[in-house]
């Protein structure tokens, strides 16, 4: 629904409500009470705002959408939702305190994307459940320049690669197979100290196969620090670690130095792409691209595929894989994990997957 809204360009208000220490109640009372405290918590917000505006976003987390047509504002539901968490919750005669954090995003003005607005609301918890559970936090629109400049976006890209990790532990418990699934890292990221030292803390804390990761970067981070990040890569890739390029053909798009670093896979900007559907030139070099990669051992991944042209042109080239959402869309991690069960039970191994800002598509 996120997506939805987000391709109409509709502007909403959206509210992540999620359930402090909610395991403890499972263990206390078990699981059958534990539902049942959901369902009354279900029914509070739905006195609170419409039906149609509240989702079940994971176990103990609902996401409120609050669009120009639903008549309440965030903050009078968050304080209505506030209010009743200060009061007893009741499970036919058992009684229990529950607290919830909560934040609050609105879009487009602090996020434009679905999977940003899904990796800012994430960080806004993180950030509540740290600083005093029961809080409400709102995002504001400067937060990613005012994090980028303070270096809390290495914090914020620490917590989606612990993410990461741990939904890649999740399909694991559950029998699910992916190749891997792949991070963006920004040069804020891959400049900071400890970044080797602290991902692979991470990949053995959650107890994955470090090759289960990928690392997506673009070229302009190594354009200057070139021996620094072929150090990095190549240290990073003796663990098993494999890296994408990204957006290839923006900005420098130097083949010199992209064939001399250890990349496995080269991602087409979905520009040329597009432009490619017009110009029987561009078609030209997307493909000579193709095949140039292919012949030094490289994989090619088309993106940006929204339609069914596109897909042909990207078979034409022979590119080994194609992502966009003629595929799928940005979604939560349970979403996505049904999706990846589904297509493991048909082919018996699902399609790997790319996480980028938080979110599966």
């Amino acid at each position: 629904m996120l997506a939805y809204y987000v391709k109409r360009k509709r502007m909403m208000d959206v509210i992540l409500i999620s359930l402090d220490d909610f395991k403890t109640v499972n263990d206390k009372f078990g699981q059958v009470s534990g539902d049942g405290f959901l369902k009354a918590i279900s029914r509070h917000l739905v006195e609170v705002v419409p039906i149609k505006s509240i989702y079940r976003f994971s176990g103990d987390e609902f996401v409120i959408i609050l669009n120009e047509e639903i008549r309440i504002s965030a903050s009078d539901a968050v304080a209505a939702i506030r209010k009743r968490f200060s009061e007893h919750w009741n499970c036919g005669a058992l009684q229990c305190m529950l607290t919830a954090s909560i934040a609050v995003v609105r879009f487009p003005d602090h996020a434009d994307t679905a999977g940003s607005i899904i990796t800012l609301l994430e960080y806004c918890i993180d950030a509540s459940k740290k600083t005093g559970k029961g809080k409400a936090v709102y995002a504001d629109a400067e937060f990613v320049p005012i994090a980028e400049e303070t270096g809390l976006i290495v914090d914020i890209g620490l917590m989606v690669l612990n993410k990461t990790c741990r939904f890649i532990r999740m399909l694991g418990d559950h029998a699910v197979e992916v190749d891997a699934i792949s991070v963006n890292l920004s040069a804020i990221q891959l400049n900071s100290e400890g970044l080797v030292d602290n991902l692979l803390e991470i990949i053995s804390r959650n107890r994955i196969p470090p090759w289960k990761l990928r690392m997506e970067i673009t070229e302009s981070v190594f354009v200057d620090r070139f021996d620094y990040m072929d150090g990095m890569m190549r240290k990073l890739s003796e663990y098993g670690i494999r890296f994408y390029l990204d957006d290839f053909g923006t900005g420098y798009s130097n083949i010199a130095n992209v064939v001399d670093l250890p990349f496995e896979f080269i991602k087409i900007d979905k520009s040329i792409l597009y432009e490619s559907v017009f110009s029987t030139k561009c078609f030209s070099v997307m493909n000579g691209l193709a095949r140039t990669f292919a012949d030094v051992g490289m994989k090619v991944v088309v993106e940006g595929v929204e339609t069914q042209e596109h897909s042909r042109i990207a078979e034409q080239i022979n590119a080994d894989y194609l992502q966009g959402f003629l595929f799928a869309r940005p979604m939560p991690a349970a979403e996505a994990m049904q999706v990846l069960g589904k297509a493991h039970r048909k082919t018996g191994a699902a399609p790997a997957q790319t996480q980028e800002n938080g979110s599966v598509k």
